[in-house]
């Protein structure tokens, strides 16, 4: 897939009624790529299901092509850098969970070492 989006244009439209991604395969022509999208986006507006969501909504015909239909597309080319950026973001998350966790044992260890008012005697207490 990673290999197919730094060669390739990747197309596709997404139906916010449904909430389906609508994926048209695309050719070297222009003419049938219009062709294909057009059939694909007319055959999801009239299947079943997608009629009755508008229906559900009480959404008019006009308006459902007008304003549930977004475009996608994303451009041919190196993608190390952007899946460079994601790994660091994730590494960021998990860093901040750690240490999140680790100031949570922290906290704990201390609380459960000490006994306010208290003193411990123990024989290892004078070696520490």
């Amino acid at each position: 897939m990673l290999k197919y989006l730094e060669v390739n244009e990747l197309k596709f439209k997404y139906c916010r009624l449904c909430e389906i991604a609508i994926y048209i395969e695309y050719s070297s022509s222009i003419e049938t790529d219009s062709a294909k999208c057009s059939t694909t986006v007319a055959e999801h507006f009239m299947s079943k299901a997608h009629i009755r969501k508008r229906d559900g909504y009480s959404i008019k015909e006009t308006e459902d092509t007008a304003f549930s239909l977004l475009d996608f597309s994303s451009q041919p080319g190196d993608i190390k850098v952007e899946l460079k950026k994601e790994n660091e973001k994730a590494l960021k998350r998990k860093s901040r969970r750690l240490k999140g966790v680790m100031q949570e044992l922290a906290v704990s260890h201390e609380n459960a070492s000490t006994y306010p008012g208290k003193e411990l005697k123990s024989e290892n207490k004078n070696r520490l």
